[in-house]
């Protein structure tokens, strides 16, 4: 970007405000400053809250968000890109009435595809599937799915042939992009002592593992 887009909820600029019992959620403003720090747009990008439109996609042609339909929704979602003239475009479908997506994380895939992750909507909390899929872009076709046991913390591509991934409950593992075939888990484990992997970034074969404790690991991976 040669911008800066700075997201807040309010003129005020507080981001966030907290009660004792829960997230208090307020209507998203973005603002697209010049290097100069001129205020060049602003716009109501629509409802926001964590565990519905959370998404973060680094390395792409523009901001991408989470929109319900309508934008004042936690439902229908689309995945949208704010361009830099303020403009906003839909890209695909996240979502629909038949499957309620939360708490979602991605990265780009090979072949103008797109890999996210997410856990499906269950009355029950502890029942809802979690999964890893691929999507072609932008016309959300499925091209394969993966179920996973539990939330992604962080996923990268490795030489635009694999994904590596981290889980809640520790796991690290990493997929076959074309089919979504397991190529590798395990419980990630420092000195004997079970760990959570929290961050993952790839160079070529090289794998870096940032973990909830603190600790950077790095690998060589041989697949």
């Amino acid at each position: 970007f040669q911008q800066v887009i700075r997201i807040n909820t309010s003129s005020s600029r507080s981001v966030l405000t907290f009660s004792r019992y829960y997230l208090r959620t307020k209507t998203l403003s973005g603002q697209t400053l010049t290097s100069e720090l001129s205020q060049a747009f602003v716009g109501d990008l629509g409802h926001y809250d964590c565990f519905n439109h959370f998404i973060r996609l680094d390395g792409g042609d523009g901001l991408y968000f989470l929109r319900g339909t309508p934008k004042s929704s936690h439902e229908n979602k689309r995945l949208c890109r704010l361009n830099l003239d303020g403009s906003v475009d839909v890209v695909m479908d996240w979502d629909n009435r038949g499957s309620h997506l939360m708490e979602g994380t991605g990265c780009w895939g090979p072949e103008n595809s797109l890999i996210r992750s997410f856990k499906i909507y269950d009355p029950l909390p502890n029942k809802g599937a979690i999964q890893i899929q691929r999507c072609d872009m932008p016309t959300g076709r499925v091209l394969w799915t993966r179920k996973i046991t539990a939330l992604v913390t962080s996923m990268t591509m490795i030489n635009n042939n694999a994904l590596a991934y981290g889980l809640t409950d520790g796991t690290l593992g990493v997929l076959d992009v074309l089919n979504g075939t397991v190529l590798f888990e395990e419980c990630l484990a420092v000195d004997g002592i079970s760990t959570i992997p929290t961050a993952l970034a790839a160079n070529g074969s090289q794998l870096a593992i940032g973990t909830i404790d603190g600790r950077l690991i790095l690998g060589n991976l041989e697949m």
